[in-house]
Formats: C-alpha cells, sequence, structure tokens
C-alpha cells in the first residue's frame, strides 16, 4: 500500500513517526501488525489515505 502511493520507508517515517525499523517489521511480517498500537495504525493510516482496518486486510485472524 505505501509503494503505491509513491512513498519510500523513509518517507512514511518522517510523515508518522514512527521509526524506520518498526516499519519495516511491519511490512516484513517479523512484527504482527495485529498487536500494532492503535496509534500506530492510525498515524499510518492518515499517511498513506486509507481507514485503519484496511491496514488488517493480510492478517489472518482478520475476517468480514
Amino acid at each position: 500500500m505505501r509503494s503505491q502511493k509513491g512513498l519510500t520507508r523513509k518517507d512514511l517515517a518522517e510523515i508518522t513517526g514512527i521509526s524506520y525499523p518498526t516499519l519495516q517489521l511491519y511490512e516484513q511480517k517479523r512484527s504482527s501488525i495485529d498487536k500494532m498500537t492503535l496509534w500506530n495504525a492510525m498515524l499510518i493510516s492518515k499517511a498513506l489515505g486509507c481507514e485503519a482496518w484496511e491496514l488488517l486486510d493480510d492478517c489472518p485472524y482478520y475476517k468480514i
């Protein structure tokens, strides 16, 4: 989603204030995105122009 918006990880880190290594862990699925803080989810979703729940599309526990 980030790359579709034309943002680098560095860009997203600067916009959100979330550290580059933390974003990297989320993207590489080395840190479970379903355990992300609500604050981080809100910062990322605002930067990407999406809803926070849309970040969970790849989460195996997310079901509609």
